[in-house]
């Protein structure tokens, strides 16, 4: 009847007096708590601001009634605070009510939620209003939550309290309203029922509300720094993120004189580290710190006197790989050399020497170089190879020849070509030869997964500046004369540099040399198909247009007696072809696909007949993954000798494949097709 217009809200008031100021408790909870279920159901913006002003002051006066009264009276105030229709004294008389008349912490856990509900809801729709008493509003707000323990009031009230704490000036209570949050520092909670809230969860409401404004900065560190001396984890995990996320918004001025004091706290937890997520969050934490430095502009001598104390506490460790402390030293300066120009110059200034000196060590060689690497990435990325400073490049200059000096060491082969990948750009022409050589060298014995991976991708990496150079001075020099395990690691070389696209069609061109030689066939066989299952799709696409790759191949194996290549070679062919055939796009496969079906039908014959084996592994390989556009010429009679195939062959393979590829062919087949579907 209300929301037609029948009835209007003050009506229902008049309507339910003898309930609202019965006598009698309960008739009058029961009056109210009618008025309160209307309201709720009623729109935002279905009441004008009389009525909603009428019902503010009713509601506000029913505070002041009994305790069974008063959790009624603040559902309807929630209902009030989300009106649209409200003048601005609403707000103000609300607020005053609530605080004259209310401890919130007397109420139980449900009514707290709808008093923390009302507060919220003014927030975020009357801020206008409420700004213009900001600091009664701030001290309502600090004084409702004081002592709240409910876990599910405290994820409700983190929810908000950032606005609060962002938007409204906090002036003089600051402090306050600080020590009001720090009591919950760091979260310790463990969850007993089924209400979902976890210990993360309130560590990171309550991590928003620290953050939320820059004047808590000074209250905020020194007490970040007790916690990071305690013993518990989870006071190390949270005061570490709080620290990451405060360098955000907190000044750097309220930073730059505990700076000292953090690293030593920091150094605690990394040299040595006592837990490895900890140790981890505390090097991301000095990264997040030095980025602050950096970008303020402003601090410049204290990012300088970081940068001096983190020298001077890891120096010693990194005299020895052996030592315990010695990898989370070097964690500790690649984090520092990745931040920004100067903290990497530093860093290459006071610890690239003592590197240099490690690598003439053969004992514990492979850890210095895995060190090493996010090093060089540094120098690299920061541009210090291009610096002007003569004590950078004394120190950066020998790097390269000590690199491949070193390459000979089996045991740290791939940690040195890792180095190498890194600072590839500035090996002089005359190192790169000395570095074809030892890969040249290296393939003549036997190469670990991980050694080839670095070869490959180091190839890859120069193979856009320098494919001539490596043709001539590698791929040229590769010897076939000797045993199968050699010509399989020959192989390998040119299918590493099939990836490189200049090199693509004369690296194939080799490989398919050597699959048309019988006595190594199958080796390059299987080399292609491992390739082909890991190339990226544009040297597959290369692979079937420019060097016609499933054409030779069908040529090759259908010029051969079934009796002459295995079945399981022709099969491995097969998966070539596929793989090729898949990337192409429609046109591609139909040339393609014109000029290969042909060598499947007899001379001057316009008709499929019976088809053998290979024919019908390739055929599999070659019809299956064309596209839906892609019509087959002569399906018909194909489609009929492959029924035949499917049911009279032999053989259980190929009657295998005759039936995956009549498959393909229904499934693809469009009624407009030009010929009927012999089945």
């Amino acid at each position: 009847e209300i929301t037609r217009g029948e009835l209007t809200i003050l009506g229902l008031v008049e309507g339910l007096s003898s309930h609202l100021t019965s006598t009698d408790e309960e008739r009058r909870r029961q009056g109210v708590l009618l008025l309160v279920n209307v309201l709720k159901h009623l729109p935002a913006n279905h009441l004008n601001e009389n009525e909603v002003f009428v019902l503010t002051e009713f509601f506000c006066d029913r505070l002041k009634d009994r305790l069974t009264i008063i959790p009624v009276a603040l559902m309807g105030l929630e209902s009030i605070s989300l009106m649209e229709n409200v003048n601005d004294t609403v707000p103000l008389e609300v607020m005053s009510a609530l605080s004259m008349n209310i401890t919130a912490q007397t109420l139980m856990q449900s009514s707290r939620l709808t008093y923390y509900a009302i507060l919220k809801n003014l927030i975020l729709n009357k801020s206008d209003v409420l700004l213009r008493s900001s600091t009664d509003f701030v001290y309502a707000v600090i004084s409702a939550m004081d002592s709240e323990s409910d876990p599910r009031c405290l994820i409700y009230l983190f929810n908000f309290l950032p606005r609060l704490l962002s938007q409204f000036p906090l002036s003089h209570l600051a402090e306050e309203a600080f020590s009001l949050l720090e009591c919950y520092f760091p979260i310790d909670f463990n969850p007993r029922d089924r209400s979902g809230i976890t210990r993360e969860d309130l560590a990171q409401g309550l991590q928003d509300c620290l953050v939320a404004t820059p004047v808590f900065a000074p209250f905020i560190i020194p007490t970040v720094l007790e916690k990071l001396d305690s013993q518990l984890k989870v006071a190390h995990l949270d005061s570490l993120n709080l620290l990451i996320k405060g360098m955000e918004i907190w000044p750097v001025h309220d930073v730059k004189p505990h700076i000292s004091d953090i690293w030593r706290s920091l150094n605690k937890l990394i040299l040595p580290p006592t837990d490895n997520e900890v140790a981890e969050l505390a090097v991301k934490t000095l990264v997040a710190i030095i980025t602050k430095f950096v970008e303020s502009n402003a601090a410049y001598q204290e990012l300088d006197q970081l940068l001096d104390d983190i020298s001077a506490s890891t120096h010693s460790f990194l005299s020895d790989p052996s030592l315990s402390l010695f990898v989370p030293t070097t964690k500790i300066l690649a984090a520092v050399a990745q931040v920004c120009e100067r903290s990497c110059e530093y860093v290459v200034k006071t610890a690239m020497g003592q590197f240099l000196a490690l690598l003439e060590q053969s004992s514990g060689r492979d850890i210095t170089l895995s060190a090493f690497n996010p090093l060089l990435n540094a120098s690299v990325k920061f541009n210090c190879w291009k610096n002007d400073s003569k004590k950078i490049s004394k120190l950066l200059d020998p790097i390269p020849a000590k690199l491949i000096e070193i390459l000979s060491d089996t045991k740290s082969f791939s940690s040195c070509f890792s180095c190498l990948i890194e600072i590839a750009s500035y090996i002089s022409a005359e190192e790169r030869q000395k570095i074809y050589d030892v890969i040249l060298e290296a393939i003549s014995s036997e190469l670990t997964s991980s050694d080839s991976e670095m070869c490959a991708a180091y190839l890859r990496l120069i193979g856009s500046k320098f494919p001539e150079e490596i043709k001539n001075n590698l791929l040229t020099k590769l010897n076939f004369e000797g045993k199968t395990i050699e010509v399989k690691r020959n192989l390998d070389v040119f299918c590493w540099c099939c990836n490189i696209l200049q090199l693509t069609s004369f690296s194939v061109d080799k490989i398919l040399y050597y699959i048309m030689s019988t006595h190594s066939s199958k080796i390059a066989v299987n080399c292609l198909r491992e390739l082909c299952t890991k190339a990226d799709e544009k040297v597959l696409t290369i692979f079937g247009t420019e060097c016609e790759v499933p054409k030779r191949l069908l040529t090759f194996t259908l010029q051969n007696n079934d009796d002459k290549l295995k079945e399981e070679t022709v099969v491995s062919i097969s998966k070539i072809i596929q793989d090729i055939v898949r990337t192409l796009n429609s046109s591609q496969q139909k040339v393609l696909l014109n000029n290969c079906l042909l060598q499947f039908m007899p001379t001057e014959s316009k008709n499929f007949r019976p088809l053998r084996n290979n024919q019908l592994f390739l055929l599999e390989g070659l019809v299956c993954p064309l596209r839906q556009d892609v019509s087959i010429n002569m399906c018909e009679s194909l489609v009929t000798s492959l029924i035949d195939s499917s049911i009279n062959n032999e053989s259980f393979t190929a009657r295998e494949s005759a039936s995956i590829i009549l498959a393909s062919i229904i499934n693809k087949y469009q009624p407009d097709n030009s010929y009927e579907m012999p089945i």
